[in-house]
């Protein structure tokens, strides 16, 4: 196992199990290790998102919106090079910070996702749910797929509907809602790159028949996932109605 924790310990990074992908892009598909006080972020938050309950405030909306500031963007970027490059060789650990982390690659499609759901990029409870749906796409998926047409119509306004539960759920926290706007940010951002670097290995693999290195990938996100939430998104459906339970 590695690690390491970003400001003051409000999110520990681990790498789960350090699994190398062979292929176009060998990586290792991280999980990242959540302070106790955000268990709202797991297995109740899928448990519950769909469920009637008090409508929160405007004011705690509001708490979960923070204003990005490029200082913690960088910091951020520190964290996720060793984060999505443990292991992996000098070659390709340069092209992942180069393009992916410091150009912003990952920030950019992963922004792009949550915008397709009707999110927006600087709300914490929208990082989440985008984490959640990326996550289920790239487990989900068997063929190549560009970002816009990762989900259909249906599934587009399913997770529309998710997203809007989530935002009811961790507004009602008021953990998650004390937190500063560069912890929001910095978790934001993390979840995203984790989120959209994993959609990329696994669709590089896609695009070049390695079905076998694709299937390893989709278990490590799925493991990756489980570890950093407790959920399980195999078992998980996008459909209209939202990403619950099968």
């Amino acid at each position: 196992m590695m690690g390491s924790t970003r400001s003051g310990g409000t999110v520990a990074v681990v790498i789960a199990g350090a699994l190398l992908v062979p292929g176009p892009a060998a990586a290792a598909i991280p999980a990242l290790q959540l302070p106790s006080a955000h268990a709202v972020i797991g297995t109740s938050l899928i448990d519950s998102w769909w469920r009637p309950g008090p409508r929160p405030t405007f004011r705690q909306q509001r708490s979960l919106r923070f204003v990005p500031r490029a200082a913690v963007t960088e910091r951020t970027n520190d964290a996720l090079v060793p984060l999505l490059t443990a292991g992996d060789p000098d070659w390709y650990r340069v092209v992942v910070e180069r393009e992916g982390i410091r150009g912003g690659e990952y920030a950019l499609s992963f922004r792009g996702f949550v915008r397709r759901f009707g999110g927006s990029t600087r709300n914490l409870a929208d990082g989440v749910a985008g984490y959640y749906l990326v996550s289920w796409l790239s487990v989900a998926q068997r063929a190549p797929s560009s970002e816009a047409s990762a989900a259909s119509a249906a599934q587009r306004a399913g997770g529309r509907r998710f997203l809007l539960g989530v935002r009811r759920v961790l507004a009602r926290d008021p953990g998650l809602r004390r937190l500063s706007d560069g912890d929001q940010q910095q978790l934001f951002e993390l979840l995203g790159a984790v989120a959209a670097h994993a959609w990329q290995v696994h669709e590089q693999q896609l695009e070049a028949g390695l079905t076998a290195d694709a299937a390893r990938t989709r278990a490590a996100i799925r493991a990756a996932v489980r570890q950093t939430t407790g959920v399980d998104v195999a078992r998980l459906r996008l459909t209209a109605r939202g990403l619950r339970g099968r």
